[in-house]
Order: structure tokens, then C-alpha cells, then sequence
């Protein structure tokens, strides 16, 4: 009986160890990694559009006290509002300090006025009254254009001032104070007669003078000039039959 029993029990356990054996683990659930940065979000764009705004074009701004004649056409006083900046209107504002129909503001003192190439044919006498309380004119014959009352400076690329041959009897320049420098200009056929100064009267103020022709111009006194009182300055210029 004893040795039966140790059969089966023999039997048992090698049934038992051909029996497949499962290994079960615990499911392992991976988390995925969580990375923070920082993000920029672009803009999208059509391949027709530009990412970035291009930049705007600017306008040339114009110096303060830089006054630009666009005509060459004279006008007196009162100046009729035409929307153009004529030399007289010019130097009425360079005067003034205050823009004149489009003649912008002048700095009473350091104007720059630009003239445009060209003729200036002047036919009758400038009738602007003084613009200052103590500038009064000290010639008998006037002038084509206003009294130069402050420091200025004209430009005048290569432009003529011609008085005409039928046209009363005048000068162009008539300066009371400060220096008037004149640049590339022609003065021509100025004729005040008997007075003085056929182009240009310079009392108690200065003449700077680079590049400027003096011709056909007369006077009983300077025909191209008459100047007291003040310096004069004389640059790559030409005096002709004054």
C-alpha cells in the first residue's frame, strides 16, 4: 500500500511540472514626457504676402527758414494770393518771419531763398511798405523788389534779374541792415538815372557777393553798386557796362 501511495505521489508532481506556467506582469503604461517651452506663434502668410510691414516712404521735410520761388513771374504789393511764391513775396516773408501765399515762413535774419533757373523780367516798382517801424528808404528811386530789411541770403542758380527796357526807372536790391550774400545770379540793366546804385543800394548792411554778374546796370553814382557803411565781399564775379 505504502509503495502505491509513492507511486501517485511521483505521478502528481510530474503531471504538475509538465503543466505550462504563465507569467503574468503588471501592465506597464508609459506617460509620455511632457516638455514646456516657449513658443512664438508666427503669422501665416500666403506666399503673395510679406511678413513684414514695409516701411513707409518719408517726405523730405524743408528746412526751417528755406523759402523756394516757383515762379518767375513779378508781383507787387498787395500781392494777389495765387498760390505761387513769387521773389517778392519771398522776401516779403523772409522779412516777416510768416509764409506769404506759398512762400513758407522765413527766420527774420537767416532766410535762404532759392530761385528757380530762369528770367525775371521786372516791368514796374515794388510798392511794399516798410516793414519795420525803423527801416526807412533813403533813395529817390525805388526798387523791383522790397527793401531787404534782415540778413538774407538768395540762390540763385543761375537765374537773371533783368529790369525792362520800357519799364520806369529802378534797381533791383535796396538792403538796410545785416548782409544781403547774393549766389549765381545775374543782375541786369538796372537804371535809377541820377540816384545812386544802379543794381544794388547797400546803406548801414553788407554785400556777400559769389558768382554774380553785374551788366548794363546804371546810376550817376555806382552803376552797379553803391555801398556805405557796411563790408563787401566780392567772389568769382563780373562787372560788364555799368
Amino acid at each position: 500500500m505504502r509503495h502505491l501511495l509513492f507511486v501517485l505521489s511521483i505521478l502528481i508532481l510530474v503531471v504538475t511540472a509538465c503543466q505550462p506556467v504563465t507569467v503574468t506582469s503588471a501592465p506597464t503604461t508609459l506617460q509620455p514626457l511632457s516638455t514646456t517651452r516657449a513658443e512664438t506663434s508666427a503669422p501665416t502668410s500666403s506666399p503673395s504676402e510679406t511678413p513684414f510691414p514695409l516701411a513707409s516712404a518719408t517726405s523730405t521735410l524743408i528746412p526751417a527758414g528755406l523759402i523756394r520761388v516757383d515762379t518767375l513771374a513779378q508781383e507787387v504789393y498787395p500781392f494777389i494770393e495765387n498760390g505761387r511764391c513769387s521773389l517778392a513775396e519771398a522776401i516779403f516773408a523772409a522779412n516777416s518771419g510768416e509764409p506769404k501765399d506759398s512762400c513758407a515762413a522765413g527766420i527774420p535774419g537767416e532766410s535762404i531763398i532759392e530761385l528757380i533757373r530762369g528770367e525775371y523780367r521786372f516791368t514796374q516798382r515794388d510798392q511794399t511798405p516798410p516793414q519795420e517801424d525803423w527801416v526807412a528808404s533813403t533813395v529817390e528811386v525805388g526798387d523791383a523788389l522790397p527793401i531787404v530789411s534782415y540778413s538774407l541770403t538768395i540762390r540763385g542758380n543761375g537765374a537773371t534779374l533783368i529790369r525792362d527796357e520800357t519799364a520806369e526807372q529802378f534797381r533791383f536790391f535796396e538792403v538796410m541792415f545785416g548782409t544781403l550774400t547774393l549766389e549765381d545770379l545775374t543782375l541786369q540793366n538796372g537804371d535809377v538815372g541820377e540816384d545812386w546804385g544802379g543794381a544794388i543800394y547797400a546803406f548801414n548792411a553788407s554785400l556777400d557777393l559769389k558768382g554774380v554778374r553785374f551788366v548794363d546796370n546804371r546810376a550817376d553814382n555806382g552803376g552797379g553798386i553803391y555801398l556805405t557803411l557796411g563790408a563787401l565781399s566780392v567772389q568769382d564775379s563780373e562787372f560788364s557796362g555799368n
